[in-house]
């Protein structure tokens, strides 16, 4: 079997969301990007609060701060046959950063997971949506343990 690497990045500091990638064989790896810090920056306090967050993982992480392309080149460089993959994040200018780093590295990018189906209808209103969904978000929400 292939040694598979686990991308993290901000929107992912999910134990659940880590869980099944731990299962799946997958170590960790968070990039204090230094291009997307200086694109977006960030306070400190909010630094804190990510490493903070790292620590506190049950899983070993390696935590690294540098480019995130350099980063992860020098991880495949290191480890031939490496699969990388990540978690596209949520956040339209991240998830750019992120495309752009992991086309460019070769790293898989997954769909983020949802704890229950979304409908397939448009909704103007929240009260219908939520009234489509109720019974089946409920029970997803009885039956999920972890972060929501």
């Amino acid at each position: 079997m292939s040694p598979q690497l686990f991308w993290l990045h901000e929107e992912v500091l999910s134990e659940s969301l880590m869980q099944k990638q731990y299962a799946e064989g997958c170590r960790f790896l968070f990039v204090f990007d230094t291009v997307w810090l200086t694109q977006r920056p960030v306070s400190l306090k909010r630094v804190q609060f990510i490493y903070e967050a790292l620590l506190a993982m049950p899983f070993e992480i390696e935590i690294v701060y540098g480019d995130a392309a350099e980063v992860l080149k020098q991880q495949v460089r290191q480890h031939p046959g490496l699969m990388g993959k990540v978690i596209a994040p949520k956040d339209l200018e991240l998830a750019v950063r992120v495309e752009g780093v992991a086309s460019e590295v070769g790293v898989s990018v997954l769909e983020r997971p949802r704890w229950f189906a979304s409908s397939e209808k448009k909704f103007s209103r929240f009260f219908k949506f939520y009234n489509s969904v109720r019974s089946e978000a409920l029970q997803a929400a009885r039956s999920h343990k972890g972060e929501l």
